[in-house]
């Protein structure tokens, strides 16, 4: 960085230094850190049988080179941030790996698929970002068939499909969940309603939609999904209208929802009971929770080991609880560390979010930070019995393709936003007298 204009302090040049965005040390730092710990945690997955597990050597390698690659091209690219490029492809080759190392089949494959599948997930929505959504009046022109489809979208395992939640595509197994890839239209739309200067009233309008779509997925009996649906929701709404009348608000639509949701539904009922039950008495407990609360018992602070852990002893090890699972073979602190990987996610968003040029940009970001915040809090909390269980993902690391393919999308609004306003940050850098490296 080159000075050029002399009245400038040693301050703003410090302060134009941090606005520097593509490339900084600790970046390339940190994309080392990540494929030295993958490549490890890879060789440990080759070597823990009699003979060496070449599949997972070949998804060891691909899994490394992706937060290489991403981690240089990316940034350049204008695709997204150097952090969260690299937090979200770690977090996604580590469950990919680990989704594998349960089984050591080729269904176990399937992760590293989707995650394939969401790495160009994440490039197609960061364009699509910046030239479309970000681009004002486009989404506007568009919202009542984006609203359409994705009540049809959300509609759809109600009429095709017996569980009401899943659209079974009829080969390999495979299946779509539809809330999940929803979700992504769901913040579009609402920060796009919430941000119209030409509605009289947007917040009063905002909440037919979100009734609408909160209420579908309840429909599905997927509570844990229309809590995360109305959690963002509410963080749009107050972005979209900062006020103490708004908290209020709030405050007593969501206790009047809680109450009437509880009263309504007997599997919420259920739940609440088992987690007023006691932690001594096991034979009242849900067989599900009361495995999870044995693994984590079993593992630990330091944990058992790789493939050493009873996971076969919990009914949805690889979805729901594999947070449990994790723990057991890892220990409670490596647990702690990856939440702690993805909550910095969460940070690194809402840090775009609080950056953001416009209002619009920052509910983008915001809204998907949300998600992925109360995903990780829902799903952790529920395992170790601090909050009632609730049947949400653990951000990339639970298995399923929806899941990982819909929060890579939201890695890519973000990455859309952050990037679309780096430009103005880096111009108003060279108008104060800076020239900026790269």
């Amino acid at each position: 960085m080159k000075k050029i204009k002399n009245d400038i302090t040693e301050e703003s040049a410090q302060n134009a230094g941090a606005e520097r965005f593509p490339r900084f040390d600790w970046n390339a730092r940190l994309m080392a850190l990540c494929i030295a710990f993958i490549s490890l945690f890879g060789l440990l997955i080759v070597v823990r049988l009699p003979s060496p597990d070449m599949r997972a050597l070949i998804i060891t390698i691909g899994c490394a080179g992706s937060i290489y690659f991403c981690a240089r091209l990316f940034p350049r690219f204008n695709i997204a941030d150097p952090l969260t490029t690299a937090l979200a492809t770690f977090l996604g080759s580590f469950g990919a790996l680990y989704q594998y190392s349960l089984t050591q089949t080729f269904g176990g494959m399937m992760q590293t698929f989707f995650y394939a599948v969401g790495l160009a997930v994440f490039c197609a929505t960061s364009i699509v970002t910046r030239k479309w959504v970000l681009v004002p009046g486009k989404v506007e022109k568009n919202r009542l068939p984006l609203i359409g489809v994705s009540a049809a979208a959300l509609a759809l395992p109600m009429v095709m499909s017996s569980s009401r939640q899943w659209i079974y595509l009829g080969f390999g197994g495979l299946s779509i969940q539809p809330s999940e890839l929803v979700k992504v239209a769901f913040i579009i739309i609402l920060a796009d309603i919430l941000k119209d200067k030409k509605l009289r009233h947007p917040v009063m309008v905002s909440a037919f939609l979100i009734a609408l779509f909160v209420g579908m997925v309840a429909l599905q009996n997927d509570f844990g999904s229309a809590l995360v649906y109305y959690a963002a929701a509410v963080a749009l709404v107050f972005i979209a209208a900062p006020s103490l009348r708004t908290i209020l608000l709030e405050t007593g639509v969501s206790a009047a929802l809680a109450f009437g949701a509880y009263n309504i539904s007997d599997v919420i009922q259920k739940r609440f009971k088992i987690f007023t039950t006691s932690f001594t008495d096991f034979t009242k407990m849900e067989g599900q929770l009361s495995s999870s609360l044995m693994s984590l018992a079993n593992g630990g602070v330091t944990g058992t080991g790789l493939g050493l852990g009873r996971s076969g002893t919990i009914p949805v090890y690889s979805t729901d609880f594999v947070f449990a699972v994790v723990c057991e073979e890892f220990g409670f602190v490596f647990g702690i560390v990856l939440l702690f990987m993805i909550f910095l996610l969460v940070w690194q968003m809402l840090r775009v979010a609080g950056r953001a040029g416009k209002r619009f940009h920052a509910m983008l970001a915001a809204g998907c930070a949300v998600v992925f915040g109360v995903q990780a809090f829902l799903i952790a909390g529920g395992v170790i019995k601090m909050i009632p269980l609730t049947g949400v993902t653990l951000p990339f690391i639970s298995g399923g393709g929806s899941s990982l393919v819909s929060l890579m999308a939201m890695c890519g609004i973000v990455g859309g936003v952050s990037m679309a306003d780096a430009a103005p940050r880096r111009a108003r850098i060279n108008d104060a007298g800076y020239t900026i490296d790269g």
